[in-house]
């Protein structure tokens, strides 16, 4: 239920829940069995590590491929979140 209705979704800095939702909406996108749409991480501070993470070293690695990476936008004020909603729905 989490998804199903869902046009966007929305991550704030959290902890384990937090990364294991972010992550399922993620695999969910990435392995199709869900439509493809915004995965917003608001607070650049907080996610920024980890998003580099992914788009570097397992890139890299070849664990993640280049368009995966793009399911993930960053924000970090509401305007911002709105406006990554409308321009990505």
């Amino acid at each position: 239920m989490l998804v199903k209705y869902s046009s966007a979704f929305v991550v704030m800095p959290g902890g384990f829940g937090t990364l294991d939702e972010a992550f399922e909406i993620a695999t969910l996108m990435q392995t199709n069995k869900i439509e493809h749409f915004p995965l917003i991480a608001v607070g650049s501070d907080f996610w920024d590590e980890l998003i580099g993470f992914a788009r570097d070293t397992m890139i890299r690695e070849g664990t993640l491929s280049p368009e995966d990476a793009r399911f993930v936008h960053l924000a970090d004020t509401a305007a911002d979140v709105v406006r990554l909603v409308r321009e990505n729905v």
